[in-house]
C-alpha cells in the first residue's frame, strides 16, 4: 500500500511539474474548501491571489489559522508546510474531482540538511507562530516565497525519489474529501 501511495504521489507530482499551464481548475481569491479527514475537518481558504498561479492560503484547523503559499501547478493546487517545531515537511495536493475534491496529504521528517537548506530563505509564512494576517506583498517578497516553494518541491522531490530517505524519514499519507463552499 505504501508503494502505490508513493507511486501515485510521484505520479501526481511529476504531471503538475512537466504540465504546469495545462491547468483547467480554476481558482479565485476567497474560494474556501471544507475537507474531511479521518482525524477531524478543516478549512482550506485562498486568503489572495497573487497571479494565476500562486496563491496565499489559510488553513484552518480545530480552531488555528495557519497562513501559507500555494501553487497552482496542471490539476492541483500544492501547499508546503514546514512545522518548525517538529521540523516535519508536510505537503498537501488539492485536486478537483468533478464536483469534489481531494486533499492528498504527505508528512516526511526534515533532515539536519534539509533543514538548513531551508533556513537560507526567510519566509512570512511560518507554522506554529500564530501569524494570522497578510500585509501587502512587494515582488520581492513574492520572488523569495517562489523560490522557497520551489526549494521545498526540490526537497520533497529528492525523498520521494530515494527508497533510502522514505525508510528514514518515513512517509504519513491522509487523503481528504473536500467540497466547494460559498
Amino acid at each position: 500500500m505504501k508503494r502505490f501511495l508513493v507511486i501515485l504521489f510521484i505520479s501526481l507530482f511529476y504531471f503538475n511539474i512537466a504540465i504546469p499551464n495545462a491547468s483547467s481548475f480554476t481558482l479565485n481569491e476567497n474560494d474556501r474548501f471544507g475537507c474531511t479527514a479521518e482525524a477531524g475537518s478543516y478549512v482550506i481558504t485562498l486568503k489572495k491571489k497573487f497571479s494565476d498561479n500562486y496563491f496565499a492560503i489559510e488553513n484552518k484547523i480545530r480552531g488555528r489559522k495557519d497562513l501559507g503559499f500555494a501553487r497552482l501547478a496542471g490539476d492541483s493546487l500544492e501547499s508546503f508546510w514546514v512545522d518548525d517545531q517538529t521540523n516535519d515537511l508536510k505537503v498537501h495536493l488539492l485536486t478537483p474531482e468533478d464536483d469534489k475534491y481531494t486533499d492528498w496529504w504527505f508528512l516526511v521528517s526534515l533532515t539536519k540538511e534539509e533543514i538548513e537548506s531551508l533556513a537560507q530563505y526567510k519566509s512570512f509564512f511560518y507554522v506554529g507562530k500564530g501569524r494570522n494576517y497578510l500585509p501587502i506583498f512587494t515582488e520581492e517578497q513574492l520572488q523569495n516565497e517562489i523560490d522557497i516553494h520551489n526549494q521545498r518541491v526540490s526537497i520533497i522531490g529528492e525523498i520521494m525519489n530515494s527508497e533510502e530517505k522514505l525508510q528514514k524519514q518515513g512517509l504519513i499519507t491522509v487523503t481528504s474529501n473536500c467540497r466547494k463552499r460559498n
